[in-house]
C-alpha cells in the first residue's frame, strides 16, 4: 500500500486555529439552538435544580464520545487499541488504531458521536424541557468536539473510494494500494 495523504491537524490547521473553531462552533451552535428551543418553550420556566448531573455530563461528554468512536469498530477488534483511565478526577477514553481500516467505516466512526450524541441532547432537550438551558449547553459543548472529527471527514472524502485509513504519531495516513 502507498500512502496517498497523510492528515495531520496541527501541521496543516495549527491547534489554536482548531480550538478558536471549535469555540466558534460552540458559542454559534449554544446561540442557534438555545435560540430555537426558547421559542418553541416560551411559556415554561427554567429550573436550576440538579446542578450535580449538568456537572457530571460536562465531565463524561468526553469520554461518551470517544467511546462511540470505538463502537463502529467493535468487529474489527484486532485493529484497534482502547485504553482507559484517570487524569486526576476527568475519566478518558484512548481510541488507536493499530491496523488500517477501511475509508466507509472510519467515516462511520468518525461520525457516529455525533449522531448519538446530537440526538440524545436534542430529544432530552425537548423531552425535559424545563432542563433544556443544561441539554442545550451539553448539544453546544458536543458540537465544538466534533470540529475535528468534521474536518477529518472533510479530508477523507475526497480520497479515493477503495482506500484505508491508518493511525500514526502524527495523526492519519490515507493508502491506497499499489496495483
Amino acid at each position: 500500500m502507498n500512502c496517498w495523504k497523510s492528515i495531520n491537524l496541527t501541521k496543516q490547521y495549527g491547534m489554536h486555529r482548531i480550538m478558536i473553531l471549535s469555540l466558534f462552533t460552540m458559542l454559534l451552535s449554544f446561540i442557534t439552538i438555545y435560540t430555537v428551543i426558547s421559542i418553541a418553550i416560551s411559556e415554561s420556566k427554567l429550573y436550576d435544580k440538579h446542578i450535580l448531573w449538568f456537572l457530571l455530563g460536562i465531565l463524561f461528554i468526553y469520554p461518551a464520545h470517544k467511546v462511540l468512536h470505538f463502537l463502529p469498530l467493535l468487529n474489527q477488534m484486532k485493529k484497534v487499541k482502547v485504553s482507559t483511565g484517570f487524569a486526576s478526577f476527568i475519566p478518558y477514553v484512548k481510541v488507536r488504531l493499530i491496523e488500517p481500516v477501511s475509508k466507509s467505516i472510519f467515516i462511520i466512526a468518525l461520525l457516529t458521536p455525533f449522531v448519538v450524541i446530537t440526538t440524545l441532547l436534542s430529544v432530552c432537550a425537548y423531552t425535559y424541557f424545563h432542563y433544556a438551558h443544561y441539554f442545550t449547553i451539553l448539544l453546544s459543548l458536543h458540537m465544538g468536539l466534533c470540529v475535528s472529527d468534521f474536518i477529518y471527514v472533510k479530508n477523507i472524502l475526497g480520497s479515493p473510494n477503495q482506500c484505508y485509513v491508518e493511525e500514526n504519531e502524527e495523526g492519519y495516513e490515507i493508502l491506497v494500494s499499489k496495483d
